[in-house]
């Protein structure tokens, strides 16, 4: 009754047997044995009912650029709000909830917003809370779309568009569809290409379209999709060749896929993954070679590694998959893909490793590159077959003791400082 009792000034106070009997219209009393606030009205003294306390501890978090979610801490005293009511600051926008947190939709891109909440109760409102700290409303529209560390991401697992609404310079990275991995024992697909756009100029309400390269299926000859972004091509990754035996010796390793830029598998008689070659605005890059196809001392043939991410801009390319064990014949590992550090404003994570080489017969295994790339299994297990490369990581498939594993499906994340 803290709000009640402060009311009250002005006016009297005191027990209930000290209330005087009569008074003036409009005179005030808080009597502290009801602990209550009274008002004299021409039929007697009246009992206000108090409203309800302002929340504490009120903060923002903007999820779009035209929303936030407003969290607080209701009060400890007085009577229990049925709502509460967020406004904020520029705009007068408001909305109402029950509970904390709230969201807060219909806000403008790119504004600081502070926000201030009303406890809502059966005989009126709260004063205003103390306002939060002020937030800004994402720039664009488009994908999923997160912050972190000071940055906006806009995440697509699909093709759809990218519309910046105001104009800024934004960064993105884009990763083209892994290869399939090859049958039969066959090598790894490779992992697709990885492009790091930087400095790219956006001009508001400009839609900019992003088309997702799809994943090379497994036991093919063809190569991962091409991703595509700001007019910016990633082909994808080669694909494992298939296992093919030879007349000269016990049998041959079938070779990993390339990774990235529209590179072949080989041609699965003991070549190596073909790394091929794409020009971008008058620059060449150089795609990296699937591991190399060899003899095998015994009668058993395992694939090697689809070969991992190849970037640009003079970036670190992954490496390729190599069989190890010169008496059992281990399937060769996949190549490491592509790390978005967060010394480059990315999320530290992994695309695009290449797929790793599947036996022909046997229970070893190999692991994928980082970055997506499927993971093999011996012949005696379940995943001795069809070893995905990892959705919206560009990685390759792995090889497989029949079909080989579908490569895994392309990604486009566009970021920009908050």
């Amino acid at each position: 009754m803290t709000r009640a009792r402060d009311r009250a000034s002005g006016g009297n106070s005191g027990s209930t047997a000290n209330r005087p009997a009569t008074a003036s219209v409009g005179s005030t009393y808080y009597d502290t044995t009801l602990d209550n606030f009274f008002v004299y009205k021409p039929s007697g003294w009246s009992a206000v009912s108090p409203v309800p306390e302002a929340p504490t501890g009120v903060s923002a978090v903007a999820v779009s650029g035209t929303s936030a979610t407003v969290s607080f801490t209701p009060a400890s005293t007085g009577p229990v709000p049925t709502s509460y009511t967020i406004t904020s600051s520029p705009g007068g926008v408001t909305a109402n909830g029950a509970s904390s947190p709230v969201t807060v939709t219909g806000l403008s891109a790119a504004t600081a917003y502070t926000f201030t909440i009303q406890a809502i109760g059966a005989n009126g409102s709260s004063a205003a809370s103390a306002a939060s700290s002020a937030v800004t409303t994402a720039k664009g529209t488009g994908g999923t779309i997160t912050t972190s560390g000071g940055y906006w991401y806009h995440t697509f697992t699909a093709s759809g568009t990218f519309t910046p609404l105001a104009n800024f310079t934004a960064t993105a990275l884009a990763v083209g569809a892994g290869g399939g991995g090859g049958t039969g024992g066959g090598g790894g697909g490779g992992g697709g290409f990885v492009r790091l756009i930087t400095g790219q100029s956006v001009t508001s309400g400009t839609g900019y379209v992003i088309t997702m390269g799809a994943g090379g299926s497994g036991g093919t000859t063809t190569i991962g999709t091409s991703t595509t972004v700001f007019g910016q091509t990633c082909v994808g990754g080669g694909p494992g060749g298939g296992y093919q035996a030879s007349a000269s010796t016990a049998g041959t390793f079938a070779n990993g896929g390339g990774g990235g830029n529209g590179q072949s598998g080989g041609n699965g008689n003991g070549s190596t993954g073909n790394a091929g070659t794409v020009t971008i605005s008058g620059v060449t890059y150089n795609g990296k070679s699937g591991g190399s196809a060899g003899a095998s001392p015994v009668g058993n043939m395992a694939g090697h590694g689809g070969a991992g991410a190849a970037a640009d801009g003079g970036l670190a390319a992954g490496n390729y998959g190599v069989s190890t064990n010169s008496t059992t014949w281990f399937p060769g590992a996949g190549g490491n893909g592509f790390q978005w550090t967060t010394a480059l404003g990315g999320n530290n994570s992994y695309y695009a490793g290449g797929g790793s080489g599947g036996w022909n017969s046997g229970n070893n295994g190999a692991a994928g590159g980082l970055g997506g790339g499927g993971t093999s299994g011996g012949t005696g297990t379940a995943s001795a077959t069809n070893i995905a490369g990892t959705a919206n990581t560009g990685g390759g498939g792995s090889g497989g003791s029949s079909t080989g594993g579908n490569g895994g499906s392309g990604i486009v994340i566009v970021s920009y400082a908050a």
